[in-house]
């Protein structure tokens, strides 16, 4: 119920970041949101078998279970081998089968399969620093579903 009224109901969102665009409907949210986005810190959990970094342990642990350890990965891909843990990862996956680039840049006519190569290409080509990608990534890319079209948010 949180997930919906934070970020699915925009008039509920009462407590506004003073240093960006971004508004929220709970005031913890807020705070967390200006310790990770305007504070400078870095994420203090890290993988020890990848780059990926996170604000708590729990999604450190979520994140080893899903992408390093077999176990978990259970739901088979249609068309090849592998073998992911999340209907979202299956998802996310069944894109290189099909073609499609789902991921598009704002700026330019550019398209990608995983929206972490659209990040990539914003900050390298169009020269979109971390934090302002943070603050506004709605600015910068776009993800097309079939039936219509919605904001991205990696």
């Amino acid at each position: 119920m949180k997930h919906k009224r934070n970020n699915h109901q925009k008039e509920k969102r009462i407590y506004s970041c003073s240093q960006c665009s971004k508004s929220y409907a709970d005031v913890a949210i807020l705070k967390a949101h200006i310790i990770r986005i305007h504070s400078g810190k870095k994420k203090p959990f890290s993988c020890e078998m990848c780059d990926f970094t996170s604000w708590t342990n729990a999604q450190l642990q979520r994140h080893i279970r899903s992408v390093h350890t077999k176990d978990h990965q259970t739901i088979p891909c249609p068309h090849c081998p592998k073998m992911v843990a999340t209907k979202t990862q299956l998802r996310r996956h069944l894109l290189c089968h099909s073609g499609l680039k789902p991921y598009s840049c704002r700026m330019c006519p550019a398209h990608y399969k995983d929206s972490s190569n659209l990040k990539i290409h914003v900050k390298n080509i169009h020269f979109i620093t971390e934090e302002q990608w943070k603050a506004d990534w709605k600015v910068y890319g776009l993800y097309k579903y079939n039936d219509g079209m919605s904001e991205i948010g990696q």
